[in-house]
């Protein structure tokens, strides 16, 4: 049984020169239980036109650990790694295609899998010039049970994170996205089952910003994820919005207290429902007011609709 097997170790990897439709390491899909995989400091290039597979890793590996460190690759790729099965650990790698094209790493199965180390950038995966950095496959894996931190996806990519789990919210949380604003597009607009926020200001992740922070659970949101904001807070918490943005057509639905220091402006269409409280937000748009509301210290520049 091939259990205990290492493919490289610390400084003493391998070189894989690959054509067109190659996979470097696979294993057998045989619903096996191997133990003990580590795949360490290999370097994969390919060799002519086309496009090659790194890793893949079948269904071979339950939900046991694999190792997956300082792995390189560069040229036209398909997917870097592929996994289907096991409880994957993956640092310190750079994939690196001539797209954007392929998919950096692809989580086709397998459960608790961990991409970068908290709060550790020198143990950051660079994946760069993808068609999606980070892919997790619908129905074949548990979005909830993978971490995405510490994470360099700023470089080319068309997508960073691609979540196909309808049913559960990746962490991925703390990885630079090259931009300061809200990387809603770099996640495919994904606000429901995304947490990104707060993300890197910097790129080395020495600062971190987000557009909306729930004090209360601290929990933080991107400015695109404000529904969702809403919708996770309980009552009397407290959300404060930390950036200047516009928020338009929103129900304020749940009796939260909205500290705005003045970075909140709702411009059309807003809808107080519940017995929230407004401080110190801008309004510029006509507004319907259905519940107890209180707004205070705020500029208001339309017409407050108190409705029953």
């Amino acid at each position: 049984k091939s259990n205990n097997v290492n493919i490289g170790t610390a400084s003493n990897g391998n070189t894989f020169s690959l054509t067109n439709g190659d996979i470097g390491i696979s294993s057998a899909n045989g619903g096996n239980s191997y133990t003990g995989l580590s795949i360490i400091d290999n370097t994969f290039e390919l060799n002519g036109d086309g496009s090659y597979t790194g890793i893949s890793l079948l269904n071979d590996f339950g939900t046991n650990a694999i190792t997956l460190t300082n792995n390189d690759m560069t040229g036209t790729i398909a997917t870097g790694i592929n996994l289907t099965s096991g409880n994957a650990t993956i640092t310190k790698s750079n994939i690196t295609s001539a797209g954007p094209a392929g998919i950096g790493i692809q989580l086709a199965g397998g459960t608790g899998h961990t991409i970068g180390t908290a709060n550790t950038w020198a143990n950051r995966n660079t994946l760069s010039n993808l068609a999606a950095g980070i892919q997790i496959d619908d129905e074949t894996v548990d979005a909830s049970t993978v971490t995405i931190t510490f994470n360099d996806l700023s470089t080319g990519n068309t997508l960073a994170i691609d979540n196909n789990d309808a049913n559960a919210i990746v962490s991925a949380i703390k990885n630079y996205f090259s931009v300061t604003t809200d990387p809603i597009a770099q996640v495919d607009n994904n606000a429901s089952y995304v947490t990104y926020a707060p993300w890197c200001s910097q790129d080395d992740c020495g600062a971190f910003t987000q557009d909306i922070s729930n004090t209360t659970q601290s929990k933080k949101y991107g400015a695109a994820q404000f529904d969702r904001a809403i919708d996770e807070a309980a009552e009397n918490d407290t959300l404060t919005f930390d950036s200047a943005q516009t928020y338009s057509s929103k129900d304020i639905h749940a009796a939260v207290t909205m500290t705005s220091n003045n970075n909140a402006t709702f411009d059309t269409a807003l809808t107080i429902s519940a017995a929230a409280t407004l401080d110190d937000v801008n309004i510029t748009g006509d507004t319907a007011i259905t519940a107890g509301a209180t707004i205070k210290n705020s500029d208001i520049t339309k017409t407050l609709d108190i409705q029953s």
